[in-house]
């Protein structure tokens, strides 16, 4: 469980840390590399990604995953708030939201009691 707290943090921050440096890119038009394996703890866990649900990418030498399977791979609740614009995220007592379009951007929640 301590794993799956800090991954899930790790992600958080680099998703928080890189959104100022990127907001400008104009993604449509970067190079990606889409022939990259996203595994949960070896390589037995492979994590399939749905058609239509989005694929892994490498860009400007960062690697972005889609949060809903990366999260729900890692055990959590996923939920997306259309009116708020926020996605949810609720597992191992934690609560992780993201917020589009707002300036904090994110909120986390410890022992949330889910």
């Amino acid at each position: 469980m301590k794993k799956i707290k800090i991954i899930t943090l790790v992600t958080l921050l680099c998703f928080v840390f890189t959104i100022p440096v990127f907001a400008a890119v104009d993604w449509d038009k970067e190079s990606k590399n889409y022939d990259i394996k996203v595994f949960v703890d070896n390589k037995d866990k492979e994590i399939l990604f749905p058609a239509g649900m989005g694929k892994p990418f490498i860009a400007q030498g960062r690697t972005f995953v889609p949060y809903r399977i990366m999260s729900e791979a890692l055990g959590a609740d996923v939920d997306w708030d259309g009116n708020a614009r926020k996605v949810t995220a609720i597992g191992n007592n934690n609560k992780v939201e993201l917020f589009i379009g707002n300036s904090k951007g994110f909120s986390v929640q410890s022992n949330t009691g889910s």
